[in-house]
């Protein structure tokens, strides 16, 4: 499985996929455990452009896998990562 921000083509064709208006086009993102893509996907929806700090912030830090498809057509599948969103409480005790 691909690592998107490890490729500077992925990370790029990330970029224009989420500004992409193209009604047919549906993102799925699962959250990954163990190397093991977690069903339900956590969102199926539009690409939009602040669809990572959406990820981040909903859904917390870790491991993510995203699909981009229009119809039947995979347009992007990979991995992403974060870590946990500045608000959360769980950050503070990781601070030194």
């Amino acid at each position: 499985m691909a690592h998107i921000y490890s490729s500077d083509r992925l990370d790029e064709q990330l970029v224009q996929l989420l500004n992409e208006s193209d009604p047919r086009i549906r993102v799925y993102v699962y959250r990954m455990i163990d190397n093991r893509k977690i069903k339900p996907a956590l969102y199926v929806g539009r690409p939009f452009e602040d669809l990572e700090s959406y990820i981040r912030d909903k859904f917390g830090g870790g491991l993510f896998y995203i699909m981009i498809r229009r119809g039947e057509i995979m347009l992007l599948a990979g991995t992403i990562a974060f870590e946990l969103p500045l608000s959360d409480p769980r950050r503070q005790s990781l601070s030194i």
